[in-house]
């Protein structure tokens, strides 16, 4: 027994026992008898308190990055039973080493409700790509102020991977530097990253013995770390050389780089070796670092290096030179390379070499080109290679980005296709330039599926100049006017935004025509079996198409003649794509032949401007036939039959009935106006074995019908036919039904052609 208020109960039974135990009692069995009867009054409670439910968040969750849109980071929020009241629970991002102020992530808050009976949910959060080296990341997820539970684990742990390249670590040579007599000399090692990181990279380095060492004076121990500061690429190692004035041979000793961090920073060579060049008997050539020299906007310019004799020779030296690329490549059109061999004639002691600078308007930093020298003859090379600046002038002269000129597509009947837009950038640029893109409604709406709404960050990388941004447009059938979107530039970055904004039309291919078939001939049976003319529109239209007709033929219309008059008018209605003409007979005592009654289509007098006649005028007219009930097989069916969609299939002709008659072959045709979802038969037919019957080539869909044609035996029975008819069966598998009825017309003709022809009609409930 649980119970909701203890001390209450507790006072009622003490009051409860006051009142009714026994008489006090005093022989031994007496109280042994009032142990017993107490004993026996006794009641257990127990109170059992009411458990909550516990709320648990996924308590680590691992998402890789990507490059570029986003990836959902998917925690699972669990509740340890099911509750019969619903439970709520707040939850809430918080940066950990990932941040949404430096974009790794998109913060979120909300509230999760459970249902009763309900047991799981989950929380998406977008997780930001990009192309950063970074180290892995991570935010936090956390549930607060539930209601109706209490909270387990009540954080969870995103670690977002970082999935892009890290840079590698190279280490260059000085080349040779004497030494000098006196003093000392530097020997540069040049060290490079590969490619920028967004966080620091650190190396260590140490000068190792070659056969230079440090015990012999020849060069200063170095070691230490050096640290590339977020996109930084160019560091130098700095070992300082003794002089001294010993004649001796070259010597080397090396710089090795080691331990970099992060760890994912790799080092492919990891050692260069510098020579130090003896200089106490050969005279000493070096290069010298020139002044920086402006690029300019057009044409070229010419860079000077000076190459220097220590002291004149009476031999002729020669020494070999090459340009170098530093920041400044040839690739990227900054110089002409230049190579060769200086000759210093006895007492010469300087020389100069010309390089030829290519002048350009692109925005972007200064830039620097070598000059090294190699293969010396009668003298040794002391300082080389040699470093010029080409400083750039083009910092007011930064680029604009524009869109071009506006796009057309053709929207299509299903699937979608893609509206292409340029984004262009007046001019190369060595700096990255970004800029937002972003679609927007016009006529043409993301609410009505017009298309899909998109925007983005292009990135012009150093030397782009032409980005796209794909639109998809969806396609339709619905008979409509032209459409346009827009396409938008924003918050563009090294670079100005001109042309901000273009147009996207959308163009309709929707066009509908008009046509008309014969469904089904007419008898004059009683009730009479109508003729059916079925007029089709090709496409769905939004407003009522009106069609004029004329009518021909053998047949009379009027009271007291074949048939009912027709009124000349038929409208298909908005959002339908056919409507039937009734040629109703009118049934006489008269033994006849068949009579004709010829519809042909006029005039569209109102509707959607897209739509017109069908211009094969062939299919403007179609031919009905009035039968004499005499000889005529008949065919009769029951009262409609209802279906709801998705239950088991029903029998579509449950009371179908055919009566006795000597076909001897004709044919059995099934018409039925079946749901078609693009290529997909929506609706489901069941049918009993042909084979009885006779041959057919199975179903053919014409003009929006499937139907069904079976060449009959000779000796087929009437029976037969009717057992087939009852046997038939219906069902649907899309709740998203095109229409809610379903005509199902059975037409049954003899070998002379005889015919009887029925419609039983299915009503079709969407169901829940």
């Amino acid at each position: 027994m649980v119970l909701a208020n203890l001390g209450d109960f507790l006072k009622d039974l003490r009051r409860s026992w006051r009142t009714t135990r026994p008489a006090r009692r005093t022989s031994s069995a007496k109280r042994q008898n009032s142990l017993v009867a107490d004993a026996a009054e006794c009641l257990e409670v127990r109170v059992v308190p009411a458990a909550s439910p516990v709320l648990n968040i996924t308590p680590a969750v691992t998402v890789a990055e990507g490059n570029t849109a986003t990836t959902e980071a998917v925690f699972t929020v669990t509740l340890s039973a099911a509750s019969t009241a619903s439970v709520t629970v707040v939850y809430t991002t918080a940066d950990g080493t990932a941040t949404t102020a430096d974009g790794d992530y998109q913060a979120k808050t909300g509230n999760l409700t459970f249902a009763p009976g309900e047991t799981t949910k989950t929380i998406s959060v977008l997780v930001n790509g990009d192309t950063k080296f970074e180290s892995n990341e991570t935010f936090s997820v956390t549930l607060l102020t539930p209601t109706i539970a209490k909270i387990g684990t009540g954080q969870g742990t995103a670690t977002i991977t970082n999935d892009d390249n890290a840079p590698t670590v190279s280490i260059g040579s000085p080349g040779t530097v004497f030494e000098g007599n006196s003093g000392t000399k530097v020997a540069s090692f040049p060290v490079t990253l590969s490619n920028p990181s967004s966080v620091p990279v650190t190396i260590h380095y140490a000068t190792m013995d070659g056969t230079a060492t440090v015990a012999d004076n020849d060069y200063v121990a170095a070691s230490g770390n050096i640290t590339f500061a977020p996109g930084e690429t160019t560091k130098t190692v700095e070992v300082t050389i003794k002089g001294d004035t010993k004649a001796e041979t070259d010597e080397t000793f090396d710089v090795k780089l080691t331990s970099p961090t992060p760890a994912a920073v790799t080092i492919p060579t990891p050692t260069a070796t510098a020579t130090i060049g003896d200089d106490d008997t050969l005279p000493v050539l070096s290069v010298n670092n020139p002044a920086s020299i402006n690029e300019g906007d057009t044409g070229t310019v010419t860079l000077l290096f000076t190459v220097t004799l220590s002291a004149t020779s009476t031999q002729t030296v020669t020494v070999a030179y090459t340009t170098a690329d530093g920041t400044a490549t040839i690739a990227d059109n900054d110089y002409t390379a230049a190579s060769g061999t200086l000759t210093f004639a006895p007492g010469q002691t300087t020389k100069e070499i010309s390089v030829v600078v290519k002048a350009d308007i692109k925005n972007e930093a200064d830039e620097t080109i070598l000059l090294q020298l190699s293969a010396p003859t009668n003298a040794r090379v002391a300082v080389s290679p040699g470093t010029a600046t080409i400083t750039d002038d083009d910092a007011d002269n930064q680029p604009t980005v524009r869109l071009t000129q506006p796009v057309t597509v053709t929207e299509g009947n299903t699937d979608t296709v893609d509206a292409t837009f340029h984004v262009i950038l007046s001019q190369a640029t060595g700096q990255a330039v970004t800029v937002m893109i972003a679609t927007a409604d016009g006529s043409a709406k993301v609410s009505d599926n017009d298309y899909l709404a998109s925007s983005a960050t292009i990135t012009f990388a150093p030397g782009e100049t032409d980005k796209t941004f794909v639109v998809k447009v969806n396609g339709d059938t619905k008979l409509e006017a032209n459409e346009n979107f827009s396409v938008s530039l924003s918050g563009a970055t090294n670079a100005t935004i001109t042309t901000a904004t273009i147009a996207g039309t959308i163009t309709n291919d929707d066009g509908g025509t008009v046509s008309i078939t014969k469904t089904a001939d007419g008898a004059e049976t009683t009730p009479p079996s109508k003729g059916k003319f079925t007029v089709t529109q090709s496409g769905i239209s939004a407003t009522d198409t009106v069609v004029t007709y004329t009518v021909a033929g053998t047949a009379e219309a009027g009271e007291g003649h074949d048939y009912a008059e027709l009124s000349g008018t038929v409208t298909i209605p908005a959002g339908q794509t056919s409507v039937v003409i009734n040629v109703t007979p009118f049934n006489d005592a008269e033994t006849e032949v068949p009579e004709t009654v010829i519809v042909t289509l006029d005039e569209i007098t109102s509707g959607d401007g897209s739509v017109e006649l069908n211009p094969d005028t062939e299919k403007l007219t179609a031919t009905v036939q009035i039968l004499d009930a005499a000889g005529l097989p008949t065919l009769t069916v029951g009262e409609a039959v209802t279906y709801t969609a998705k239950q088991a299939p029903i029998k579509i002709l449950p009371q179908a009935t055919v009566g006795a008659a000597t076909l001897g072959g004709g044919t059995l045709s099934i018409s039925v106006d079946a749901v078609v979802n693009g290529n997909l038969i929506v609706d489901r037919f069941r049918f009993p074995k042909i084979r009885s019957l006779g041959t057919t080539d199975g179903f053919q869909y014409v003009n929006n019908h499937l139907v069904l044609t079976i060449d009959l035996k000779e000796n087929v029975t009437s029976a037969a036919i009717q057992s087939f008819l009852r046997g038939l069966k219906f069902s649907t598998k899309d709740t998203g039904l095109a229409q809610a009825t379903r005509s199902f017309v059975i037409s049954l003709a003899n070998a002379a052609g005889q015919l009887s022809s029925v419609t039983q009609t299915i009503n079709v409930n969407a169901g829940s």
